[in-house]
């Protein structure tokens, strides 16, 4: 099949016939499946990533305009202050972004799968490192995130184990309010 369409490519340049073969009987059958999934989690990973990576910006304006301060007395000051606290905590905004190296990880975790089904319809060899370098990774970070869950003194915090960890804190807290309403 490739060698019908190199020889009909080798014909268009060079103006030589072929006559064993025919071009109107060679018929674009698409990219294979396997190159279509690759393609589509290299592309899928690199939108999460610049996604993220947008919102991080966004949430560096958003502190930084949340850190300014309006004129006026101390106390006003103090009090504006304390409201722009309460909203960030109010809309967790600190857990939300904890949670933008997590969509980043994702993305790479993404690249690994991606890169290493791209790898295997050229080379198997070089596919199973990849595949073996992508699965100890998987394994690393989930060992590292479930420790740091587990173990409220484990210094190996992940972003997904402290965003797990606000969770349970955000639900605790509105399971708690819900359970034993204030009278």
């Amino acid at each position: 099949m490739i060698e019908g369409h190199l020889q009909i490519l080798v014909h268009t340049i060079s103006n030589t016939p072929f006559p064993d073969v025919d071009p109107s009987s060679i018929t674009w059958t698409g990219l294979p499946p396997t190159t279509v999934t690759a393609q589509s989690l290299f592309h899928l990973g690199l939108a999460i990533s610049v996604f993220a990576a947008f919102i991080t910006m966004l949430g560096k304006y958003w502190v930084s305009k949340s850190l300014r301060n309006r004129r006026g007395s101390t106390a006003d000051s103090h009090w504006d202050r304390q409201r722009k606290l309460d909203g960030l905590e109010r809309w967790c905004f600190f857990t939300a972004m904890d949670g933008l190296p997590v969509v980043h990880q994702f993305a790479m975790f993404l690249f690994g799968c991606a890169l290493s089904q791209y790898v295997w319809t050229i080379n198997r060899t070089t596919a199973w490192v990849m595949i073996a370098l992508t699965l100890f990774g998987v394994v690393s970070y989930t060992f590292f995130t479930l420790t740091a869950i587990l173990y409220h003194d484990c210094p190996y915090k992940m972003p997904l184990s402290i965003l797990i960890r606000a969770l349970v804190g955000c639900l605790t807290r509105s399971y708690s309010a819900f359970a034993h309403p204030v009278e």
